[in-house]
């Protein structure tokens, strides 16, 4: 899917198969025998992307330092010129009106197990038609339809828990520092940082808390350079429909859970002889939550969720399973008076 989430595809776009991406991913593990990986995506449809890219863990003998590299090329026939209502606003034609590529790499030092720097470089350049400039002049700003730009960042990781897709214990924190463009017209700092912790509270308890801060530098930056709050993982529950602009914000989560059932299915006779595994193991969780967050935007033209306090609270399923499998089953109600269903499949960092 090319939406920001299984909600708005299912519910907003009334779960369109127009909007549904294919192709083949195609993942090369221990090509050299130094654990490393390449990677090599085709994909078609709504949108067209080709992405190449080699990881390497270490080259050195003390198994420290590695590094990594990505190409990648796209196009697409609709874009997310603005924003209103608090909600994507999408102009899409019969033709390509996006064409995006990106060429770059990192370099990644672990001096510790847990503890990870990433030193990266990338090199990115985006154009879209003249209509998108027209529809919003502000887009790329200056009514530009091509822009390229440098990125230069830093970012430190640490991860202690004991299950990342779902942990019952643990710390994991990210910050990310920043450089976008070197030119008046295209200048951006930023800064990012998530950290999740959990604990367990008696034997089928967990505690969880979460906090989110970012902030973008200078204020007056163009569209693209405002989103927010509502993109891949930085959203807060109860707001699934919505995105929130802005150049600084965060937000707080707390969540208690309480494993409910653990179930092994047994796989058919004709699989087992053929499967490395004779079961599924499922786990069920049953949860409450509640999560809070502000966006600062200089501008809040046609949009009511900037420069004000949100917040809403629910209750939820989660389901795991094999390959880090994790569907979250919530209902969420917002200070806003909304309520609704909402289905996830991605975990906390």
């Amino acid at each position: 899917m090319v939406d920001r989430n299984f909600n708005q595809w299912l519910v907003e776009q009334r779960a369109s198969l127009q909007r549904v991406i294919y192709g083949m991913h195609l993942l090369y593990n221990n090509p050299t025998g130094h654990n490393d990986r390449m990677k090599l995506w085709v994909v078609n449809g709504y949108a067209r992307e080709y992405l190449l890219s080699y990881e390497k863990p270490y080259f050195d003998r003390k198994m420290n330092w590695g590094y990594g590299i990505t190409m990648r090329t796209g196009k697409t026939r609709e874009v997310n010129f603005s924003t209103g209502g608090d909600k994507q606003l999408f102009f899409r034609s019969d033709n390509f009106i996006r064409w995006y590529s990106s060429i770059g790499g990192e370099l990644i030092y672990r001096p510790k197990l847990y503890a990870r720097h990433s030193f990266g470089f990338y090199y990115y350049q985006e154009k879209v038609s003249d209509t998108v400039a027209r529809l919003n002049p502000d887009y790329f700003g200056n009514a530009k339809k091509v822009i390229r730009f440098p990125d230069l960042f830093y970012q430190f990781s640490y991860i202690k828990m004991d299950y990342l897709p779902y942990p019952s214990k643990g710390l994991a924190t990210r910050i990310k520092v920043s450089k976008l463009g070197f030119t008046p017209s295209f200048n951006l700092w930023q800064l990012h940082w998530k950290t999740v912790a959990a604990w367990p509270v008696g034997i089928k308890n967990i505690l969880t808390a979460e906090s989110y801060a970012g902030l973008k530098f200078p204020f007056n930056q163009p569209y693209i350079n405002r989103r927010f709050l509502g993109y891949k993982d930085i959203f807060i529950r109860g707001f699934e429909y919505n995105v929130v602009d802005g150049v600084a914000g965060g937000y707080v989560r707390a969540q208690f859970a309480r494993e409910i059932a653990r179930v092994n299915i047994l796989l058919p006779g004709f699989i087992r002889k053929r499967a490395t595994i004779d079961k599924i193991p499922f786990r069920l969780f049953a949860k409450v939550y509640s999560n809070a967050g502000y966006v600062y935007s200089p501008t809040t033209l046609n949009n009511q969720l900037q420069n004000r306090f949100l917040q809403a609270s629910g209750i939820g399923i989660d389901l795991l399973s094999l390959y880090d499998l994790t569907i979250r089953i919530e209902y969420s109600f917002n200070n806003l008076g909304q309520n609704g269903l909402f289905l996830h499949r991605t975990s906390n960092f």
